[in-house]
């Protein structure tokens, strides 16, 4: 018969073991089920609480479900705006309280740009704005003084307008042309001298709105308007030999284009490591309707993968296809009959 010490060491011992696994198992489990009572941001300084509560998608009232943490981190961690997030639970009340924490990256940086070629010399400038006003908006300018085509471009996005799911973004482009073209066969040319014979400048500008629905932050449906005018902004240029005028390599003109799309979008970022899936498609549609010259549509479908190993490296493979038809406006040419001649 076991001694009444032996028996409470037992015991002891069971209570021990008991203990320990109640407290090495994750501390997540421990609180599945239990309603959210309140939300807590912390450490965030150039990005809004809203903004961070908006993004994050948790709210008081919620049930904690066992991945609702790894959601939240994720989705945060997806946006870009932030270097670190970190997420966690306490008791709270007859519940259990969020507490969010994360550190801003810097939202803006200026990008110089410079290339140089035998025909073809620029130098540029690029700023990127990822959180305007603190609220997640995103801005991009860029100029580019160049030989053969300078431009300057402008795009703003709001990711969620209102909070709400929708979002919107605007582009303009501004740009000047100088196409040049050269003849290896004519007087004088040789294939590694060629001579310039046509030059042909234009000057385009255009926009595009665009409004679109991230339906439970997953499934985005998109519309846009793409509307560019093209027009000449110097004379013609003539034959180096005979210096009579050449006719324009092309013909100023608008095109307008209605836009729809659909995309499946399941990737995740977390730092620099992309994982999951994207399927996405787009149906664009030229015609008079839309303030267009040219008629015709283009779809095209692409899907894109990511795979994380090694903990911190990246596998990204991607695959995409278009098919096109255009209607060309072609100039009326007059009709020529050939009559034979009578025999008598």
């Amino acid at each position: 018969m076991a001694s009444p010490c032996f028996a409470a060491r037992v015991a002891s011992l069971a209570a021990l073991t008991v203990f320990g696994l109640v407290w090495a198992a994750p501390r997540s489990a421990l609180a599945v089920g239990e309603s959210i009572t309140d939300v807590r941001i912390l450490d965030n300084q150039r990005t809004e609480e809203t903004t961070v509560r908006s993004i994050a998608g948790v709210a008081i009232g919620d049930t904690l479900e066992g991945d609702t943490l790894d959601v939240v981190r994720e989705r945060l961690n997806t946006t870009g705006l932030f270097a670190d997030v970190n997420v966690w639970w306490e008791p709270n009340g007859s519940g259990v309280r969020i507490n969010i924490s994360v550190k801003d990256k810097f939202p803006w940086a200026p990008l110089p740009t410079a290339s140089y070629s035998s025909n073809n010399k620029s130098i540029g400038i690029i700023f990127v704005h990822g959180n305007l006003f603190g609220r997640g908006k995103q801005l991009v300018l860029g100029a580019r003084l160049a030989t053969i085509d300078s431009g300057f471009t402008v795009a703003y996005r709001d990711p969620s307008l209102f909070g709400t799911w929708m979002y919107w973004q605007l582009q303009g482009v501004l740009q000047r042309q100088v196409i040049p073209e050269y003849d290896n066969y004519g007087p004088g040319a040789t294939l590694a001298d060629p001579i310039e014979f046509r030059e042909t400048k234009l000057f385009s500008y255009g926009f595009e709105p665009a409004f679109g629905v991230a339906w439970l932050r997953r499934v985005k449906t998109q519309v846009a308007w793409h509307l560019e005018k093209f027009s000449y902004f110097g004379p013609g240029s003539e034959d180096p030999v005979t210096g009579v005028p050449l006719v324009q390599a092309t013909q100023p003109g608008t095109i307008g284009v209605g836009r729809a799309g659909l995309a499946f979008d399941f990737r995740a970022r977390e730092f620099a490591v992309m994982t999951g899936m994207a399927l996405s498609g787009a149906l664009d549609y030229a015609s008079p309707t839309f303030g267009s010259d040219f008629t015709y549509w283009r779809a095209g479908a692409s899907w894109e993968q990511g795979i994380k190993f090694f903990r911190s490296h990246n596998f990204i493979y991607s695959a995409g296809a278009t098919a096109a038809m255009s209607a060309a406006l072609a100039p009326e040419i007059p009709e020529i009959r050939y009559i034979a001649p009578s025999r008598t």
